[in-house]
């Protein structure tokens, strides 16, 4: 099954051998980001504020969060936590069982891109023109790295170093921790 999000705000399971429906699950706004799938779970935000999970092959709600602005960032998943960045400045950690808040982070802006962990950090950027590095358990802040723009995209790890990309037009590169 592949499963797609909608500007009408509907997130689609589809057969991927057939293309027909399987199931599709009505939000309450736009799905701008994509759904990730882990453990029999889809996941995903909206702009109606919320971060959804749905069983994956019913596509019934188990539970929601409700944050206080607009979700444009994609979740990950990294053993039961599920990480999503939301436009009210926050980087959330969700129990990705029951969906209960584990911890908040405040960033200076709105935060588009989607987390990536690596270890047991997550490494996130935000419109504030920062990137992020935060212990995955603790919500407590590692390093940060200002940049001279908006860190819109997700960070990349690979071969133990973090890549991101700022709109002020540099790739920045980091050692993973």
């Amino acid at each position: 099954i592949v499963y797609v999000g909608s500007s009408d705000h509907r997130l689609y399971a589809v057969n991927a051998a057939s293309g027909r429906g399987v199931w599709e699950f009505v939000s309450g706004g736009e799905i701008a980001g994509s759904p990730t799938y882990a453990n029999e779970r889809v996941y995903f935000g909206s702009t109606d504020r919320r971060v959804y999970c749905l069983d994956a092959q019913t596509g019934q709600k188990l539970w929601e969060h409700q944050t206080e602005a607009e979700i444009h960032s994609s979740p990950a998943v990294w053993g039961e936590c599920l990480y999503v960045g939301s436009r009210d400045h926050f980087l959330y950690a969700l129990d990705s069982r029951t969906g209960e808040l584990r911890w908040r982070f405040a960033t200076g802006d709105w935060v588009h891109c989607s987390p990536v962990i690596s270890g047991n950090i997550v490494y996130c950027g935000s419109h504030d023109k920062k990137l992020y590095a935060i212990e995955a358990e603790s919500g407590v802040l590692v390093w940060e790295y200002q940049t001279a723009g908006e860190v819109q995209a997700s960070p990349a790890v690979s071969a133990g170093a973090v890549y991101a990309a700022s709109n002020d037009g540099n790739v920045y590169c980091f050692t993973a921790r």
